[in-house]
């Protein structure tokens, strides 16, 4: 088994001031971290992507919506906004060389319909489109994800957190 830390408990964009605590989450016997795709622009996932391979930290990206990209919108424009957005968080998925993208993307953040998906939600789902954010993702073998599971913190990092 592996265990990863989901960076968001410090920050929504990995930047160089996250550097010594990506370095404690190895020496604490992290195997890897879950990345925020979203800020900044695919170089500095590529940047990334070297600071974590020098330090031997393997990598999964996470990446959710908000209200103005929300793939449930009743508007159409709304809708395009989210598939726009998670081609655009595969694309830095890639870039940073993450084996996976996971969600929530579902829906925006913290919005849900209350309700189950429509007949025509049931048809057109069965319908293979290219504009589905899947089809843009396996093209670079970045399998999308909605839900994560955590692992508990091995014990050596219970008495000292990394720092921000």
């Amino acid at each position: 088994m592996k265990l990863g830390m989901n960076l968001l408990l410090w920050t929504t964009e990995v930047t160089e001031e996250h550097y010594p605590a990506l370095q404690q989450l190895k020496e604490c016997g992290f195997d890897g971290v879950e990345v925020p795709v979203g800020p900044g622009v695919e170089e500095d996932y590529v940047k990334l992507a070297g600071i974590l391979d020098d330090m031997g930290l393997e990598r999964t990206a996470v990446f959710a919506v908000d209200e103005e990209a929300d793939p449930i919108s009743p508007d159409a424009a709304v809708r395009d906004a989210a598939v726009e957005a998670l081609r655009v968080a595969v694309a830095k998925t890639r870039a940073l060389g993450a084996s996976h993208v996971v969600g929530p993307f579902h829906s925006a953040y913290k919005k849900f319909s209350g309700f189950g998906p429509t007949e025509d939600e049931r048809a057109s789902s069965q319908q293979p489109s290219s504009s589905y954010p899947h089809s843009h993702a396996w093209r670079y073998s970045s399998p999308l994800s909605s839900a994560t599971a955590r692992s508990p913190s091995p014990s050596c990092c219970s008495s000292r957190s990394p720092a921000a």
